[in-house]
């Protein structure tokens, strides 16, 4: 845990001035841990606060959650990145979510924003993979910190050094 938070606030870290983030935890339940800033202590702060949301998954549901808010965004550059083991579980062994992964792919391409995944621990890549592909975003697999710090630098040189708008008639 420590170390995905380490990665984490390092990928704040390579923010840019105008550059915003969200951090949503989901378990059992789903929390907004901070709102959309560009304030890197408010969001690292966010990053290593614990959250009281359960021992379950809603891993759906908490995607929603990040791409309904990434939505109504007015900014140009709009991506969701998610850092589970992708299973969405609940006390019963059935999925927590009230979304389908199908809800969560449909909603992401009407809205226009990518999914980028990053599986850690034991993770199911086929949920990943798909949830990733199916949005234009794209899967990535972490298995130790030096890696994940590595993903997170790939990450941002993707969003935030190489975009471009071309503009035609």
């Amino acid at each position: 845990m420590i170390d995905m938070q380490e990665a984490a606030a390092e990928f704040i870290d390579q923010f840019g001035g105008a550059d915003e983030a969200e951090i949503v935890k989901f378990a059992t339940d789903v929390e907004v841990m901070q709102a959309f800033t560009s304030n890197k202590d408010l969001l690292h702060t966010a990053i290593i606060t614990n959250a009281d949301i359960g021992a379950w998954t809603a891993l759906y549901d908490g995607v929603w959650q990040a791409v309904d808010d990434t939505a109504s965004r007015v900014k140009d550059r709009k991506a969701v990145i998610v850092m589970t083991d992708g299973v969405d579980v609940g006390p019963d062994g059935n999925q927590m979510s009230s979304k389908e992964i199908s809800d969560v792919i449909d909603y992401a391409n009407d809205s226009g924003i990518p999914i980028f995944t990053i599986g850690v621990g034991n993770f199911d890549t086929a949920v990943l993979e798909q949830m990733a592909e199916d949005t234009g975003g794209q899967f990535y697999k972490s298995d130790t910190l030096d890696n994940l710090r590595t993903i997170y630098r790939q990450l941002a040189e993707l969003l935030f050094e190489n975009q471009y708008i071309l503009d035609y008639d």
